[in-house]
Formats: C-alpha cells, structure tokens, sequence
C-alpha cells in the first residue's frame, strides 16, 4: 500500500475525448509538496478543435474565444489534505476501460515509489479535480467565490434572505442569513447544497432580470438572473423533487 503521507508530487492528465468543441478540453494538472508541506501547483487547461465551429457558436454556448489557461502559483494547504485524504481512499485498475467518455491519468510520486494510476471510477475524481481547478481560477483572479442569493417566502411576513458564499480557494462555504450571525457550514454539506442547486434546469426564457415583486421563493444561481422556486408551477413541472429537496435542504441550515 502506498504511503501517502510521503507524497511528493501528484499529476492529473485529463482529456474529455468525446466532447465536441467547443466544450472538448484537456489539461494537466501537477501538484508539488515540499518536505514542510507546503504545495504548489501548475495548471495547463486547452481547449481544441474549436477551428471547426464559428466565434459566434462558442459565445453562445457561454464560453470566450480564448478560454486556454496557465497558471502556477501556492495550493492551499487544505487542498493538500484533501487530495492526499481522496488518494488514500481510491481503488484503481491496472488498465482503464474503454468506456467511450474522458480519460484520466494520475502519476502519483512518494518518498519511495512513482507510478501512474488509473481510477476505477473518474466521475468523482472528474469533480474533485474541477473544484481544485476552480480553486486555483480563483487565487490567479480569474473568477471570484461563488455567490448564491435566495428569497424564501418573498413578500410575505415569513420572507427570509440567504446569501451563500462558496470559497474553493479556501474549501469554505459560508451562510449569510437575513437578521442571523454569519456561519460557516461543512464543505461536504456544502458540496450536497450545491449539488441540489445545479440539479435544477434553470431555463434561459424564465430568466427574471431583477428580484420579481410578486410572492415567491427565488434563486440567483450565481449567472446574474432571477428564477422562480415555485414547484407547483407549471415551467417548474420538471424540476418539482429537486426544487423541493433543495427547499428542505436550505430549511435545515
């Protein structure tokens, strides 16, 4: 068994394979301990085969014409544990399947030994990895936390405002509630609230501007628009489990 707490280095090469553009991406990420536990990082993030698809169709899938991206610089020490935590609980494959989706590869180096590994499940590993990508977009100025505004019971004597901020950079997530202290909650906590929250197919027609003036409960996910958490309502018909468990979920915190 490899002994992890003498980790050195670790590297993540990845590549959707299957996406077209302008979605299709790969990078390498490689992440660097010293012997006092401090880690630094170096991301390479392309995006290819976009010379088959227009200017006009990658803005309107929501990305930029140039979207490849550099960067190193110090991983927070929290990220580290994490990594090394996730590492020490994964099972592996001597040879990965042909699965027709991504491919992932993970050199992992110790004191002792240098090997490359293959998991035998990449979704969770795929999220891990975005949420350090994410992480590392924000400590280089790319993009700032995450912020999430709700209204529960808007308009009414019950109306209650959430703020929620996401830090990756630090792996916090903190709740601002209306007339309450701030607090923070756990990240896995966090991490099954944000789930909840993306799991809901916001639709681009139902997008309100500003916070509507009618009773409700409303969400800005975090793309600058309003939407309506009314689970009864007809545009809400798809969504209606995942509204309410996420109801449930923001009733708890």
């Amino acid at each position: 068994m490899t002994d992890f707490s003498t980790l050195k280095s670790v590297t993540f090469e990845y590549d959707t394979l299957v996406l077209p553009p302008p979605h299709a991406h790969r990078y390498t990420l490689k992440v660097q301990k010293d012997a006092t536990g401090n880690a630094t990082a170096r991301l390479t993030l392309e995006y290819y085969g976009r010379g088959e698809i227009s200017k006009e169709e990658i803005m309107e899938e929501g990305y930029t014409p140039d979207d490849d991206y550099e960067w190193k610089g110090a991983l927070p020490a929290v990220w580290v544990k994490a990594m090394e935590d996730k590492l020490r609980k994964a099972n592996w494959v001597k040879n990965p399947k042909a699965t027709g989706g991504p491919a992932l590869s993970i050199r992992v180096s110790t004191a002792t030994q240098a090997e490359v590994r293959y998991p035998d499940q990449i979704r969770p590993w795929e999220i891990f990895i975005q949420e350090v990508i994410q992480a590392i977009f924000e400590i280089g100025g790319k993009e700032a936390p995450l912020h999430i505004s709700i209204v529960l019971d808007h308009k009414s004597p019950k109306s209650h405002n959430i703020d929620i901020e996401f830090s990756f950079a630090q792996r916090t997530v903190t709740i601002h509630p209306s007339g309450e202290k701030s607090r923070t909650i756990p990240w896995d906590k966090g991490q099954k609230l944000m789930k909840y929250i993306y799991a809901i197919d916001y639709l681009p027609e139902q997008a309100l501007e500003k916070l509507p003036k009618s009773h409700g409960s409303y969400i800005s996910p975090g793309d600058g628009f309003w939407y309506d958490l009314s689970p009864e309502k007809e545009p809400n018909k798809g969504n209606t489990e995942r509204i309410k468990r996420l109801l449930e979920l923001l009733g708890e915190l």
